[in-house]
């Protein structure tokens, strides 16, 4: 399993201002994207400088060391923004890169977070200062709107906003579309992470991973299966959950969720799972104890109606049940 490393601080930064490095050919698709914006707009450079230029504007001295640290997550539009003062530092252009205004995703976003369009403003003045005194003009790049969902203009009043920003990151970083088949990317701000990872840590008294891709599936944050998410976005969404958790003070743990996650949460009987529980010091290695000391209880069954009518004809009590139920959804890898 692969722990991408953050460059900037979770903290509470929303999931959505993540674009993601994996490997050596995601960062070469993102250097050929940009180049191609770029020419298109008549600024030409040298491939092996702009491999260099977005490295340092992503946070690394060179893309040698980026590519060495891979893989990574980094705050997108920071990185364009780093990206767009590079280019006019290294260029005879004065580029002015418009997605910057998109730097939130909500078109309220200076009302509700302040200096929303600051960046703008920053390089703005910087085109000023370099243009005063020539013949040259600012060159003003824009972003293709439709590249991330061509139906946008389609969408409620307000949420274009966030269909223009996700296709300005996905035509800089093309892997950021990746993760729209998994979640619903525009939409994240809706999602109350906080809240999710407070419920799981009140739960078990830390942050079980398996417990917080319930919730996403359960509360429609997920388009697809928990079973269905390739192995890079489930190792993104992973290293999200345990950043942010770890910056609220939740102690977290991956479980055998990945074991889980790579067979399908299929190849595995729930009694062969359970048994394997015992070392977890809650409801659920206490569950595992008690059916290994019984020798009727369904071993080749995966039925959760079955298991239940079998502690209840031993007259278990509502925690035993509790904990099978918990223990069914982490085997499962399905809500109940």
């Amino acid at each position: 399993m692969n722990t991408f490393t953050f460059q900037s601080p979770v903290g509470d930064r929303e999931f959505y201002d993540f674009a993601t490095l994996a490997t050596k050919h995601e960062f070469n698709k993102s250097v050929s994207s940009i180049k191609s914006l770029l020419c298109k707009n008549g600024v030409h450079c040298k491939t092996s400088s702009l491999n260099e230029w977005l490295s340092q504007s992503i946070g690394f001295n060179s893309a040698a060391h980026l590519l060495s640290e891979l893989p990574i997550a980094f705050c997108a539009m920071e990185a364009i923004y780093e990206l767009n003062k590079l280019l006019n530092n290294n260029t005879p252009n004065a580029i002015l890169f418009e997605s910057l205004i998109y730097r939130y995703p909500d078109e309220d976003a200076e009302e509700k977070w302040g200096g929303a369009y600051d960046f703008l403003q920053q390089i703005m003045k910087d085109v000023a200062v370099k243009l005063n005194g020539t013949t040259y003009k600012q060159i003003k790049i824009s972003n293709d709107l439709d590249l991330f969902w061509p139906h946008w203009n389609e969408t409620p009043t307000g949420d274009w906003q966030a269909y223009h920003r996700a296709s300005a990151i996905t035509e800089f970083f093309p892997a950021y579309s990746k993760l729209d088949r998994v979640c619903n990317i525009t939409f994240e701000k809706y999602f109350n992470f906080e809240d999710a990872l407070w419920q799981a840590n009140e739960k078990r008294g830390k942050v079980l991973l398996m417990d917080v891709f319930l919730t996403l599936y359960n509360d429609d944050f997920l388009n697809i299966e928990i079973k269905d998410i390739e192995s890079r976005e489930c190792e993104f969404l992973a290293s999200y959950i345990r950043d942010r958790s770890r910056g609220l003070g939740y102690q977290t743990d991956d479980g055998d969720f990945f074991e889980r996650h790579a067979a399908g949460f299929t190849k595995q009987g729930f009694y062969p799972w359970l048994m394997k529980q015992t070392h977890r010091n809650d409801a659920i290695s206490d569950l595992a104890g008690d059916v290994k000391n019984d020798p009727s209880f369904p071993k080749k069954s995966d039925a959760l109606a079955e298991l239940s009518d079998h502690l209840l004809s031993k007259g278990a009590i509502w925690d035993a049940q509790q904990a099978l139920e918990d223990a069914w959804e982490l085997f499962s890898g399905v809500r109940i």
